[in-house]
């Protein structure tokens, strides 16, 4: 949401608030149609008997913002959908995905596996962004969680190290030690971002060093946009046999949706159903969001 936008809202909601850290924040902004996820029902019944799906949320946002449009979506159309919000360095969990990934994946997995043990059978999980990272991390560190999952779908995911529009090449560039004492300075604040970073991070590296990154029995699913300057497609695919790689404008060739757009674009949600349900399913495509990056 663009600050224009969250201004006008603000103005437009009540003069009540809700205090989070001592920052007064309108409970308008919290209840608007674009915030929130249903809330998991683990007596969910899909009339279809498809697999429960777990959403696994971008970095710096949370269950309640950024695949939340897609939970009330699928929800609306009968599916199981679970989502938590991982990551969190404050209570309550507002902002998610900002700690260590390697320990933030455990959180990840657990969920997976409560859900999975729940539910009595296999799961789907769909990640964007970081989640997308997660989707794929998770099963191939935890063979756990690799054994219940079906089908994994990761929306843009930084899979061969994340380059920040080109700061994080530069700022290699630069001699040492002014490299590792920037990471060092942004480490506290967001853990995740040296995590995938290019080269150094933890999570680059691991997927670096894998001889394979989703295990044989996953269906796997990388989903892309030629209008993403954040995550360029060449560094979200996965080239291996259970994998697929698709680029939006191969089935929507007039949405040019960036990065963030990967989690709101109903041509991305029709491709993903259909990649879960592993049939073809009528698109609708967009014809471009407002976020490019």
């Amino acid at each position: 949401m663009r600050t224009s936008q969250i201004m006008a809202l603000a103005l437009a909601t009540r003069a009540t608030a809700i205090n989070i850290l001592g920052v007064s924040i309108p409970d308008g902004l919290l209840t608007g149609t674009w915030y929130g996820a249903p809330a998991n029902d683990f007596d969910c019944i899909d009339p279809q008997g498809r697999n429960p799906v777990i959403l696994i949320h971008a970095l710096s946002a949370s269950r309640e913002v950024d695949l939340n449009l897609l939970h009330k979506n699928m929800t609306s159309e009968g599916w199981c959908v679970f989502s938590q919000t991982y990551g969190s360095p404050i209570d309550p969990p507002l902002v998610g995905g900002l700690t260590e990934m390697t320990e933030s994946a455990k959180d990840v997995g657990a969920f997976i596996l409560e859900v999975a043990q729940k539910r009595g059978g296999k799961v789907d999980l769909v990640g964007h962004s970081e989640g997308g990272v997660q989707t794929l991390y998770v099963p191939m560190t935890q063979p756990d969680v690799a054994y219940v999952v079906d089908h994994a779908i990761a929306l843009g995911p930084a899979v061969h190290g994340a380059h920040y529009f080109g700061l994080t090449d530069y700022f290699q560039s630069l001699p040492a030690p002014i490299p590792s004492l920037l990471n060092d300075a942004i480490k506290p604040l967001c853990a995740a971002c040296v995590d995938m970073e290019n080269n150094v991070g933890d999570i680059f590296l691991a997927f670096k060093n894998s001889s394979k990154i989703v295990p044989d029995k996953i269906n796997a699913t990388i989903i892309m946009s030629n209008y993403d300057t954040l995550v360029s497609p060449n560094v979200s695919r996965v080239d291996e046999p259970n994998v697929q790689n698709l680029i939006v404008q191969n089935f929507c060739p007039d949405d040019h949706l960036g990065h963030a757009d990967l989690a709101w674009s109903e041509s991305v949600w029709g491709i993903i159903k259909s990649q879960l349900q592993e049939e073809n399913v009528h698109l609708i495509c967009d014809n471009g969001l407002p976020f490019r990056k």
